[in-house]
């Protein structure tokens, strides 16, 4: 959830104490499986991309080739 802390230079939010950002903490490291909590040779933590990401990338990609070829005509995606 997005909160607005500043505005205009000013705090405008009243920041949770210490003791309440540790809990927050410690309750959702405790969420996380117990092999990736490892410093040392844990194993990779999985990661998948959304299928709305995977065709972010594609047009993106399609764009820089399209800028690549012909810099000086802008992508407009049809």
């Amino acid at each position: 959830m997005l909160v607005k802390v500043m505005e205009k230079g000013t705090l405008t939010y009243q920041l949770p104490t210490l003791t309440t950002i540790q809990a927050y903490a410690a309750e959702n490291l405790s969420k996380l499986p117990t092999q990736y909590k490892a410093f040392a040779n844990a194993p990779l933590y999985p990661v998948e991309l959304s299928r709305n990401l995977r065709n972010l990338i594609q047009v993106l990609k399609r764009q820089l080739t399209i800028n690549e070829i012909n810099p000086e005509v802008p992508y407009t995606s049809t």
